[in-house]
């Protein structure tokens, strides 16, 4: 349960270095001032800036709910085949829901990723519940 958390936190970082660097490069560029992150309310932000800072955003989140989760199985020592699914489960479509919304950003496609995180959390949740009957 240890890696798929530690996975969690690396892809949260990657993210937070696209933001960062989607930020810079607009500043750069010109686009936008410095000022205009003081409280990321104006609505002439780059595209790219807004995907990367919301999905930034998205990962503090659901996924706290999945850190919950990996850190109950850790301390209760509980390590199943449901539970080690859901959580590599879990990584894997938000990583997907990210590629796609920082992308191409196609919602539909987008919104699949985020359903089925969703239900690999519900499964880790369920996946607990039941390990402790």
């Amino acid at each position: 349960m240890l890696y798929p958390m530690v996975g969690m936190v690396l892809w949260t970082v990657i993210v937070l270095l696209i933001a960062f660097r989607a930020r810079m490069g607009s500043i750069e560029s010109g686009q936008v001032s410095l000022g205009s992150y003081k409280l990321l309310d104006r609505g002439d932000l780059p595209e790219d800036v807004m995907k990367t800072t919301r999905n930034y955003l998205n990962l503090f989140e659901m996924p706290v709910l999945f850190y919950a989760g990996c850190l109950a199985c850790l301390a209760m020592n509980l390590e199943t085949t449901l539970l080690v699914f859901s959580a590599w489960a879990y990584l894997f479509f938000r990583i997907a829901h990210t590629i796609i919304h920082i992308g191409p950003n196609n919602v539909i496609h987008r919104l699949y990723a985020f359903m089925l995180s969703n239900i690999s959390l519900v499964g880790l949740w369920i996946g607990i519940i039941l390990a402790t009957l």
